[in-house]
């Protein structure tokens, strides 16, 4: 199943090298206005998105153009805490990146 996703949000995780041709980095989101809460994404970069992406800081705003990684079924993974409690992750792979001005 595909799924597209537009995420606008700061650099959190700086990237990291996972081979020659893959970059991942986490960007943090904020969603809702009444209580904001933080959204963490794991993206993947591939090619020469991967070199785009080992240039971007933490802290840099970017608006990523992306596919969430689904299951089968077309759910987001599922992973285990070491206690055994379970949670969701939200990995995409990047299709675009844009770094986006500074608000000031």
């Amino acid at each position: 199943m595909l799924s597209k996703a537009v995420i606008v949000g700061s650099v959190n995780k700086e990237p990291q090298r996972v081979n020659e041709n893959i970059i991942v980095f986490q960007v943090i989101s904020r969603t809702g206005n009444h209580a904001p809460r933080p959204i963490i994404f794991h993206i993947t970069a591939n090619g020469k998105l991967a070199e785009q992406a080992k240039e971007l800081k933490r802290g840099n705003l970017v608006l990523i153009d992306a596919s969430f990684s689904t299951t089968p079924q077309g759910n987001p993974p599922m992973h285990m805490y070491s206690d055994g409690q379970a949670y969701t992750q939200y990995d995409v792979l990047a299709e675009k990146i844009v770094i986006l001005p500074e608000l000031s």
